[in-house]
């Protein structure tokens, strides 16, 4: 007795898959010889080997259903695979990127012929799809060459520098980095001079970083641009933090390129100063450039903003760092996003929980010995082996869950009398300490550090007041505050 023909169709990308590529893949498994019609187009046969793969043009954006028949001995069965064609978003990118080339008297001739061209025809092509990416790019890389010719260098320093900066960035085709700092540009020289201000900003190069110097009549805080690190905070003159090695950092390019691998985490270390970092790692994103920008630029009051994607979760990290005139305090904001919306929330704890460490390495003095007479100040019923850094006593130890009994902690230098304290937000619970005066312990050079830990690293699973990571669920915000105080005459 005659069947219907035997099939068996597979498709790249699945059937009923949302794709921006309009071609699709069909392998259609049968007998020899059985003729195949794929939505109106002549028939093929399924070859010998058993197997006909066909690739199909989608026709339109938005729903296409392909109408597949399978024909063999006058019979024959119809199917149907269904695939949405998603318009490419750099369709409408395009778009206002030609009203912004007209207004600033470059031709948007060629990107309005595709688009154009795009309206007239069926289907939407992976070349298409390159072109348009490419005619993006380039049409970002005019924009920019007319911003930066139109941009004087000005009376302001820091406006200077970040025109520099976009001059660099554009040879090195990093065009959207060139954009930003053409922003900082525009922010900064709104501001005018910025003479006889009572709280300071001015660029600065640290050891080959781009950096900014906040300064009043207390303190200085150097921030610099990767990471958005604290690489210097002076007490004065005398100098709080270490900032370690950069030998084993990136390039400027890599830098700015802001692109981040798994293997950094081993291989990115020494930067000291104040930075995030993960729960027992570094975190390779602090080793890259963050975005920086200013909420407020004042005689009286600066306030700048660090921020990041934090690579493969949904977190967004903003720092705002505040100074105003004669204040003891640099004051941090932090905002923590996560940035999934409520709809597509998970109950996968990776996609709500963010293990985070506030990692500061204080060294109270100036030369290799800074570190030298610091006496550590925590708040806690736990006993730590040493709290006082003498190389005359030398002793490793490292604490991952020491349970805080007050808001306050930090360290000071026991001969100048000069010191830092960190003011810890109520969510601030637990402190991470490492410490290390004995050469010989097999941890590198002495040194110590003072962190602010939200994790499970170290946890104890019998303590009822253990350490855990933030909870941030999808579509909201976490915010706390870090103050930097510094002190005298301890």
């Amino acid at each position: 007795a005659e069947r219907d023909p035997r099939q068996l169709v597979l498709c790249i990308p699945p059937e009923n898959s949302h794709t921006e590529v309009s071609e699709v893949t069909l392998q259609i498994y049968g007998d020899p010889g059985t003729t195949v019609e794929i939505a109106g187009r002549e028939a093929l046969p399924i070859p010998a080997a058993g197997l006909l793969e066909v690739t199909h043009q989608l026709s339109h954006f938005g729903l296409n259903r392909l109408p597949i028949i399978c024909r063999n001995n006058n019979k024959s069965i119809e199917i149907y695979r269904n695939f949405t064609l998603l318009p490419d978003p750099n369709l409408e990118k395009l778009r206002e990127l030609s009203e912004k080339l007209r207004a600033a008297g470059r031709s948007e001739q060629h990107i309005l012929a595709f688009l154009e061209q795009v309206k007239k025809n069926t289907g939407y092509s992976r070349s298409d799809r390159e072109t348009a990416a490419n005619l993006l790019a380039e049409g970002k890389r005019q924009l920019v060459a007319a911003e930066i010719e139109k941009t004087s260098q000005g009376d302001n320093p820091l406006a200077a520098a970040f025109l520099e900066n976009a001059r660099w960035a554009f040879q090195e085709q990093l065009f959207e980095r060139s954009e930003y700092y053409l922003a900082l540009n525009r922010s900064v020289a709104a501001a005018g001079k910025m003479d006889g201000w009572a709280v300071s900003v001015k660029p600065v190069d640290f050891q080959g970083h781009f950096a900014l110097q906040l300064q009043n009549s207390r303190l200085t805080a150097t921030i610099m641009e990767t990471g958005g690190r604290i690489i210097s905070l002076k007490n004065g003159e005398v100098e709080c933090l270490s900032p370690g090695t950069f030998a084993f950092g990136l390039t400027r390019l890599e830098r700015a390129r802001q692109q981040t691998d798994k293997s950094m985490v081993t291989r990115l270390k020494g930067y000291n100063g104040y930075e995030d970092a993960g729960g027992g790692n570094l975190w390779p994103v602090s080793f890259v450039d963050w975005n920086l920008s200013f909420r407020e630029l004042s005689a009286q009051r600066i306030v700048l903003v660090a921020e990041t994607m934090l690579p493969d979760s949904p977190f967004l990290i903003r720092r705002i760092m505040s100074l105003e005139a004669d204040s003891p305090d640099l004051v941090i904001e932090y905002e923590f996003t996560n940035t999934t919306p409520k709809e597509l929330a998970s109950d996968d704890p990776s996609h709500f929980q963010l293990t985070w460490r506030g990692r500061l390495v204080p060294a109270i003095g100036e030369g290799e010995q800074a570190r030298l007479h610091d006496q550590l100040v925590i708040p806690t019923d736990k006993v730590l082996q040493a709290t006082l850094f003498d190389l005359n006593n030398p002793v490793f130890y490292e604490e991952r869950q020491v349970k805080l009994t007050g808001r306050v902690m930090g360290a000071f230098d026991t001969v100048s009398g000069k010191g830092l304290a960190m003011i810890l937000d109520p969510q601030m619970t637990h402190a991470y300490i490492w410490f290390n005066t004995d050469p010989k312990a097999g941890y590198g050079q002495p040194t110590y550090t003072v962190e602010i830990p939200r994790s499970f690293y170290g946890r104890e699973y019998n303590d009822p007041q253990a350490n855990a990571p933030f909870t941030i669920p999808a579509g909201t915000s976490l915010n706390l505050r870090l103050i930097f105080r510094v002190l005298e005459n301890i």
